[in-house]
């Protein structure tokens, strides 16, 4: 089972916010298992401010996923945000000991990825194969089993804040659980939005839209051509709410997704909330949130468009918007009418994660899932012995009641019957 239906634990750590989901695939279909979000400060997207308060809300989410699952939590699968992301491209020789392709060879080609030199303060997130030359013959997936005395890769290299990357992992373990890998959340939104397969012969570009970064990503024939990161998200929308109201980031923020709509101007006068403060009524309408929103949704999108509108200049491109930003309302027709080219706002279709903040979440359990035999290790991240142990004898016992009592309630009515 473990082979066959791994079940894994995703974790990301976001500005405001904590996501954790547990999955299991089962005939390449992933069934979630479980989900959370936990509301959290200490972390503002570039680097930690408040370790203690991170830590015990890891402790929390870990403490529900045991409770729940009645099965100890071991490790999990750490999505970071891009900070300072930055893709270099390498290529890699090596020998075949036994003269044909095995994971092992790819094995050694993603190892030596791993320790190359990027810089003294960045850090590879992920190295990602895009394509094999053995024989002279190039092959855009491992060439399993192939014959040959030479084998040779392009890898693409993505790249974040070393700092901001090890004090993430630090926190997790520090609050007991292991990390299997990490991730990148603008990558990983890519993959679960199946964007590197739609790129062949297109280009596309996909912004990762969060809290407190942007993620823009250029794709084209199955690998990321160039990308970076900017330390700015919908949060330029939520501050002027927060400010001009005094409310908290969770309610500026659930005001945002729930009433404004972006690119218009004003709305209705018709009140959203009403409330007292010092002997006063206060009100919000929902032209009082577009009246707020309107300057930075318009800087927003002139940012989008700046970044870009050469790209969408030079032909056929299609644009996807990921990450918890795609769910603002009219974000895509706004977007589409700026640009003058089709742009989509992405939300999983997963059973149990249909909201775009689910994305890179959902993306890097796939991930995990379909590099696994190049993973020198399979572990699960969760006990799955204990995990079995308490899920099918209850339902066993269960058969076994009602079997008994059917026999029960049987025997009794013949006995009414004849009396």
């Amino acid at each position: 089972m473990a082979e066959n239906k791994p079940i894994l634990a995703a974790l990301q750590i976001e500005d405001h916010q904590l996501r954790f989901v547990v999955g299991q695939f089962f005939n390449d279909v992933l069934y979630i298992i479980f989900r959370q979000t936990v509301a959290v400060n200490g972390f503002d997207g570039s680097g930690i401010y408040d370790e203690k308060i991170l830590v015990e809300a890891i402790k929390k989410v870990k403490a529900s996923v045991e409770t729940e699952l009645k099965s100890s939590l071991e490790a999990v699968l750490l999505c970071v945000p891009a900070y300072r992301f930055k893709k270099e491209k390498r290529s890699f020789e090596i020998l075949l000991s036994d003269n044909k392709v095995r994971y092992e060879d790819v094995r050694e080609i993603i190892q030596s990825a791993y320790n190359t030199k990027v810089g003294n303060d960045l850090e590879i997130i992920n190295a990602i194969c895009n394509s094999y030359r053995t024989n002279g013959i190039n092959y855009p997936k491992i060439p399993l089993n192939e014959k040959s005395e030479m084998l040779s890769a392009e890898v693409d290299l993505l790249c974040g804040d070393k700092a901001a990357v090890y004090d993430l992992v630090r926190i997790v373990e520090k609050a007991g659980l292991r990390v299997l890998n990490i991730y990148q959340d603008g990558y990983a939104a890519a993959y679960e939005a199946a964007l590197f397969e739609q790129s062949f012969n297109n280009y596309v570009v996909n912004i990762h839209l969060e809290g407190n970064h942007t993620v823009y990503t250029l794709i084209y024939n199955g690998r990321i051509i160039s990308g970076f990161s900017e330390a700015i998200g919908y949060d330029q929308l939520i501050n002027p709410l927060i400010k001009r109201y005094g409310l908290s980031y969770k309610d500026g923020s659930r005001l945002l997704f729930r009433y404004g709509i972006i690119g218009e101007k004003t709305a209705e006068e018709r009140i959203i909330n009403r409330w007292n403060e010092n002997n006063q009524i206060k009100t919000i309408t929902y032209k009082d949130i577009q009246e707020s929103i309107y300057d930075e949704c318009c800087k927003m999108i002139d940012g989008f468009y700046t970044y870009c509108s050469k790209i969408i200049a030079g032909g056929t491109v299609m644009t996807f918007i990921t990450g918890q930003g795609a769910n603002l309302q009219n974000l895509q027709e706004c977007l589409t009418s700026k640009f003058n080219s089709p742009v989509k706002c992405y939300c999983p279709d997963t059973l149990g994660c249909r909201e775009p903040r689910w994305t890179s979440l959902l993306g890097i359990l796939s991930i995990y899932k379909d590099n696994m035999p190049l993973n020198s290790k399979n572990a699960e991240c969760i006990d799955l012995g204990a995990y079995k142990d308490n899920l099918f004898p209850q339902q066993e016992e269960q058969q076994e009641s009602n079997f008994t009592g059917k026999l029960k309630n049987f025997t009794d009515r013949i006995f009414v019957e004849k009396d």
